[in-house]
């Protein structure tokens, strides 16, 4: 055998040892959907449904229904893509599960397989650019495919689109790296490739787009205060000689870009901005960097005990107080750190990777808070787009991406002993594995949608009143149950409704509590503000039925 025939062996070996890596990690994630013949899948009736909306308007768009910026609730506001985040990327994986006649719920959940796949190699194919041995290349690849603070909160699909980040950092590396070798062709290819995917990014969820933006920024802070006066000026003669690139990667950056601008400015001036209290409710406690939530398998209690004995007094609150990294990961984490931090600098590879490491430590750092203070109200006040971030500590949860990346490069350039390295990386992997909340039953969701009988001629939109059961619902049963059911069932008939919940909610919306007494006098006003009560019809939706007399004793009110 030839040395070509026994690397072109090694490299199918390799091959298929990662494909195998890849599909366990997807059977371990849909390990209990696949259990329950996918009868019961992540999330609930509530956020479940609503992504399913969202990505069900995908479809109508794609078979020419339905205009890209209108998702058929809060009529008659217009733009009400934006009124949250837009799934543009899970939309556009979702479309051929739903070609084949798979069900909007099923198609929603199948829709995060192929990302996932996506990031696995993705991230793999970004340790090995740094030249990360194989296996902990392979390891980091399931651990960021795996990840609990991802996975905890699998009812909010676009937040799988971190599956992007790997491929923007190798984007963005290749394209530096044109920039240094003044090759304009790959700055060109690589830096639009960039932009292009970015504007694909913030139509699918802004936090992770921003958040990788937050990121570049504080690396770029940082690379170019340790980058020195020489370097410096070897880098900005480089970009002068590929300047024609560079301004034709950012008019493709803003064009890519263009859309989510389109939208999402002018409804931020509609519905408003968050506020820093807001933003201040959920940043992070020093306790909750290393906090994984209860329902991880093997660091769960761990964690909760070791909390407990650091802060007597803590209670996690709110669902995102679980999106730190599990205490053995920090625990190399930190040793990777000042690895690469007391490292030599002196290529750009080695300058990046320690600038890598110290903006993530400082991106962090900006999330905490300690008693009344949080520098999040300095990158609040400074970076574009931060005003519009509620769940501050998401940012940690992006951030498992670069930790991983710095402990694979760092574990790979130690000398650890077969055995040694095969239960650390058991405990990694352990270490990701959760109890994921699936509560989302799909058939009593498709039978809430099943067999609504045609509305009345006469109807341009349409309310609805409250299911029976929500009349001993909590305070979001009443926010959500029937408002979320008046928007899957406005995908179902093409038709507007003025109910519906999102992130921002429209500035007189008022649908809540639809079992109180002033449920449909609310309905009026609205109506009756926004003139349409001569053409707003009511679904009952226990009943199923569409009722005139109720459209005549509003517009009599």
């Amino acid at each position: 055998m030839t040395e070509a025939d026994r690397t072109a062996d090694n490299a199918l070996g390799r091959l298929l040892i990662l494909v195998l890596a890849a599909a366990l990690c997807v059977l371990i994630l849909d390990r209990t959907p696949i259990a329950n013949g996918f009868s019961v899948l992540p999330g609930d009736r509530y956020d479940g449904v609503i992504a399913s909306v969202i990505l069900e308007h995908w479809y109508s768009v794609f078979t020419g229904q339905t205009p890209w910026t209108e998702v058929g609730y809060f009529y008659p506001y217009t733009h009400t893509l934006a009124q949250t985040d837009s799934h543009l990327i899970n939309g556009l994986l979702y479309i051929p599960f739903r070609a084949t006649g798979l069900d909007p719920f099923l198609s929603a959940h199948l829709s995060k397989l192929p990302l996932r796949l996506f990031g696995f190699f993705a991230f793999y194919a970004l340790c090995r650019k740094y030249k990360v041995s194989f296996g902990w290349a392979a390891v980091a690849a399931a651990l960021f495919t795996l990840s609990n603070a991802v996975t905890s909160h699998g009812s909010r699909l676009q937040l799988a689109s971190i599956a992007v980040a790997p491929f923007m950092a190798i984007l963005v590396w290749n394209t530096l790296a044109g920039i240094i070798n003044q090759n304009s062709r790959a700055v060109l290819m690589w830096g639009s490739a960039a932009g292009f995917t970015f504007g694909l990014w913030c139509m699918t969820t802004f936090y992770m787009a921003w958040s990788f933006f937050y990121l570049f920024l504080v690396w770029g802070a940082v690379l170019v205060i340790w980058a020195g006066r020489d370097r410096l000026l070897v880098f900005w003669f480089a970009t002068c000689k590929v300047w024609p690139a560079l301004v034709a990667v950012v008019v493709v950056a803003a064009a890519s870009i263009a859309p989510f601008a389109y939208i999402y400015l002018p409804k931020a001036a509609e519905t408003g901005i968050r506020s820093f209290d807001d933003a201040w409710m959920f940043t992070v406690l020093p306790v909750e960097i290393i906090q994984v939530g209860v329902q991880n398998i093997l660091f769960g209690d761990i964690t909760q005990a070791i909390i407990k004995r650091i802060n007597p007094a803590y209670v996690a609150t709110g669902e995102y107080s679980n999106t730190g990294p599990n205490i053995a990961l920090a625990f190399l984490l930190l040793a990777a750190v000042i690895s690469a931090i007391y490292a030599d600098r002196s290529s750009w590879r080695s300058l990046g990777f320690a600038a890598l490491a110290l903006a993530t430590v400082i991106t962090w750092a900006t999330t905490i808070r300690i008693g009344h203070t949080s520098l999040w109200l300095l990158v609040y006040h400074t970076i574009p787009g931060a005003k519009a971030l509620r769940v501050v500590s998401i940012h940690q949860m992006f951030l498992i991406g670069p930790m991983l990346f710095l402990v694979a490069a760092y574990l790979s350039r130690q000398a650890i002993p077969a055995v040694i390295a095969i239960l650390v990386a058991g405990v990694l992997l352990l270490g990701e594995l959760n109890q994921e909340y699936i509560n989302l039953h799909r058939n009593d969701e498709l039978q809430r949608l099943a067999e609504i009988p045609a509305p009345p001629a006469s109807c341009e939109a349409f309310y609805v009143t409250g299911w029976n059961e929500q009349a001993n619902a909590d305070h979001i049963g009443n926010l959500y149950a029937h408002n979320v059911s008046a928007m899957a069932i406005s995908q179902v008939l093409d038709l507007p409704t003025i109910n519906g919940f999102a992130s921002f909610n429209p500035p007189d919306w008022d649908f809540g509590s639809p079992g109180a007494a002033d449920y449909e006098s609310r309905v009026a006003e609205y109506a009756k503000d926004h003139r349409i009560a001569d053409s707003l019809c009511r679904l009952d939706l226990d009943e199923k039925s569409w009722s005139a007399l109720e459209l005549n004793r509003l517009n009599a009110r």
